[in-house]
């Protein structure tokens, strides 16, 4: 029964600490969210300098597998580089190894003396107190301070359990005297962080048997830290399977580096071990940290993921070269027809995912855009060496708008107010779009009618249309630029360009009926004429829409 008990409280424990850490973590990137990502897009291409934002980035926020997201979606945008995005990540394991130093305070003391952890707890009060606050910024404070609360709540919860003479504490006891070959205890370390998808989870869990004397052997603890940081790659490798080639190569690669650098470290500290003996570095390393071995193993994990991951960055270009062997980009062979850049992973990191849903209708509006001038050149020429693109690019577009409308509905529910209006804006904008793309899809098919009835327009008749049509592709050139920038100063523009293709309607409309009259025009070609003249017309409404979409959720054209 006692054992059960203690079970139940070290599971529990173990949840309290998870979500303590994912409420600290999620605090911290609201508080300096901005900035953070502010910082990975003006990284060049110095090694040190993506090395030093991903270490400071990662300890600010406690969460490698944040910044492995984040850094994912640029890479995902094409706003970052392989090798940039490998640097960031060594940083990374740099700093997710400071939640380390962060759990060791819950070691320090003991029994009838101060600890510190037993004051810390009281954060999680405060914080709640704060997230009563109308003002984000408080707000998000609290939800930080409430994390830390809950984390170091969680550890004195495990920690409890983790008292001599516990079955529990017996059990690893036993386990880990029993349980002492390198190699074995780094894929013990790697597979338990693989599963609860957290190598803080595990440092943490590590640290307190260190501490509280259930792993006796100190090396041992060195030793399974070092497997957390191989298992916690994992995460990375499943956030990027739905990412675009450079993404797989960063998770794959950086995953090959971690596992070569931790061969490495164990090698070196199994040599040493050998030389000198296990109990003589114990205690040099306890010695040097008045016998605190839970604060003693979190410093010593971060020497060593400073080391191992200093030695790895001046081949970071090697490992970048590795990861383009392993995966192939086969873009150019088979182009991917359905969405690039979204995927509902990045649901969790809101102001990335937002940027990637952007790209994603930036993407669309391109291809929205291309085909309507095939379809276009289609109707007025009869060419037909674009057809199977014309077809196969509006089925794309199809496909992107039935993933994306989802999407942007999971996304406006986890973003903030005005941010939650701008991207429910963008439902209007992607079925504008879509409604182009229909347009470019009609112009195909009205000209396959025109063919089987051996129907052409005229010389006159086309460049008519071609009047019309160049105001359009004025518009197409500029309406990107006002949605990806947000540019109000070309909206008196757009709107003077429509007006424009409503005053060529009328006028070529008339022309048209005036040339009926005379009898110089076929009978049977006035309802492809008119049709087209409706079709061009409606396309640049659209147009308006999207480009007004920045000012009126509803896209409509506010202009008098």
């Amino acid at each position: 029964m006692e054992l059960a008990k203690d079970i139940i409280l070290l599971l529990v424990g173990l949840t309290v600490f998870m979500v303590g850490m994912e409420m600290m973590s999620a605090g911290m990137k609201k508080v300096a969210g901005k900035g953070l990502r502010g910082l990975f897009k003006k990284i060049g291409n110095n090694k040190l300098a993506g090395y030093g934002i991903g270490m400071s980035v990662t300890a600010i926020i406690q969460s490698s597998s944040a910044t492995s997201v984040m850094v994912i979606g640029f890479l995902n945008a094409g706003i970052m580089t392989l090798l940039q995005g490998i640097c960031i990540m060594l940083g990374a394991y740099v700093g997710t190894s400071a939640t380390g130093l962060i759990v060791s305070l819950s070691t320090l003391g003991g029994a009838g003396s101060f600890k510190l952890s037993a004051f810390l707890i009281g954060f999680a009060f405060i914080g709640l107190v704060m997230t009563f606050f109308k003002k984000p910024l408080v707000k998000n404070l609290g939800t930080l301070l409430s994390g830390l609360g809950l984390l170091f709540f969680g550890l004195e919860t495990m920690s409890g359990v983790f008292t001599a003479g516990s079955q529990v504490y017996d059990f690893f006891s036993n386990l880990f005297s029993t349980v002492q070959f390198p190699l074995l205890l780094v894929l013990i370390g790697a597979i338990f962080t693989a599963i609860v998808q957290s190598s803080s989870a595990t440092s943490g869990i590590v640290i307190m048997l260190v501490a509280s004397g259930a792993i006796s052997n100190f090396t041992s603890g060195l030793y399974l830290v070092i497997g957390a940081t191989v298992g916690a790659c994992v995460i990375t490798v499943i956030a990027s399977l739905s990412g675009n080639v450079n993404s797989k190569r960063m998770s794959i690669s950086c995953m090959i580096a971690r596992i070569v650098m931790a061969l490495l470290g164990t090698s070196i500290i199994w040599i040493v071990v050998a030389s000198v003996g296990g109990t003589t570095v114990s205690n040099a390393i306890l010695g040097a940290f008045d016998n605190q071995s839970g604060l003693a193993l979190a410093v010593c994990n971060v020497i060593y993921n400073l080391i191992v991951t200093l030695i790895a960055i001046p081949f970071a270009g090697l490992i970048a070269k590795m990861g383009e062997v392993l995966i192939k980009d086969t873009s150019s062979i088979k182009k991917d027809r359905a969405v690039q850049f979204i995927d509902d992973k990045m649901l969790g990191e809101p102001a990335i995912a937002k940027m990637q849903a952007k790209k994603e209708i930036m993407g669309m509006m391109d291809l929205a855009f291309e085909n309507l001038k095939r379809g276009y050149k289609r109707i007025t020429t009869q060419d037909k060496s674009e057809d199977k693109i014309l077809v196969d690019t509006e089925e794309r577009i199809d496909n992107i708008n039935e993933k994306l409308t989802p999407y942007l509905i999971k996304l406006t529910g986890v973003l903030d107010g005005d941010e939650s209006k701008r991207v429910g804006s963008w439902f209007h904008v992607i079925n504008d779009v879509e409604r182009i793309g229909d347009h470019a899809n009609n112009f195909y098919e009205m000209a396959l009618e025109m063919e089987e009835n051996d129907l052409k327009f005229s010389e006159k008749a086309v460049g008519e249309f071609n009047q019309m049509f160049d105001v359009i592709e004025k518009m197409v050139a500029i309406v990107p630029e006002i949605f990806d920038e947000k540019d109000t100063s070309h909206l008196h523009e757009l709107h003077l360009l429509e007006d424009e293709t409503d005053r060529l309607k009328k006028e070529l409309s008339t022309a048209h009926y005036d040339r009926m009259k005379e009898g110089s025009c076929k009978v049977v070609l006035s309802p492809y004429y008119t049709s087209l003249l409706s079709n061009l017309e409606r396309v640049a409404d659209h147009l308006v829409n999207v480009g007004y979409s920045i000012i009126d959720p509803t896209g409509h054209d506010t202009e008098e």
